[in-house]
């Protein structure tokens, strides 16, 4: 009667979900959640390794097959701060804010396609389209729009998660950081 829904995503775009969670959490509190998400990817595109924007192990590893894909996510997400400061301690409504991001995923694939962010860059705006933020976070060394930029971000929020990939895809070389 009403056809076949699909409702699994890949794990490329619950990757790039994830990382903003973990990103909107660390800098406005773990109360935050996340109440509208629209996203678009663009289909995995099969490359050489780009001198303009590429990670420093996509370049040190040019016999492997390349992939790169770009998550965009735009959404609202809340509560911070009141949203009528003068109102009773009673009143619990939050402001809501909106976040567009732009999430870039590469994998270098030795067996199969294992996804592992390079950088995500996100801006938040005001219900009043105020700019509040714009965030840019480096996940693996490389460079990004032809800029040569080290890793910006002290933890990747989501390496169990990309650990949980298969780990033939993985080179033999690549260590992961996992602050001990």
């Amino acid at each position: 009667m009403f056809g076949k829904v699909r409702s699994e995503r890949s794990f490329s775009l619950c990757l790039a979900e994830e990382l903003l969670r973990a990103e909107l959490r660390l800098h406005y509190g773990d109360g935050v959640k996340i109440f509208q998400m629209n996203m678009r990817a663009t289909k995995p595109i099969e490359q050489f390794p780009q001198p303009k924007t590429s990670t420093d192990l996509e370049i040190d590893h040019p016999n492997y097959k390349h992939w790169e894909r770009y998550v965009t996510m735009v959404g609202r997400f809340g509560p911070v701060g009141r949203l009528y400061p003068d109102n009773p301690p009673e009143d619990i409504r939050g402001c809501l804010y909106r976040v567009e991001a732009e999430c870039r995923l590469f994998s270098i694939e030795g067996g199969c396609v294992s996804w592992r962010p390079h950088f995500m860059q996100y801006t938040v705006t005001t219900d009043r389209n105020f700019e509040h933020a714009t965030v840019i976070r480096v996940y693996e060394d490389g460079r990004m729009n032809g800029a040569k930029l080290t890793m910006l971000a002290p933890d990747n929020p989501c390496l169990e998660m990309i650990a949980s990939q298969q780990r033939s895809s993985i080179p033999q070389d690549w260590t992961p950081r996992i602050k001990g």
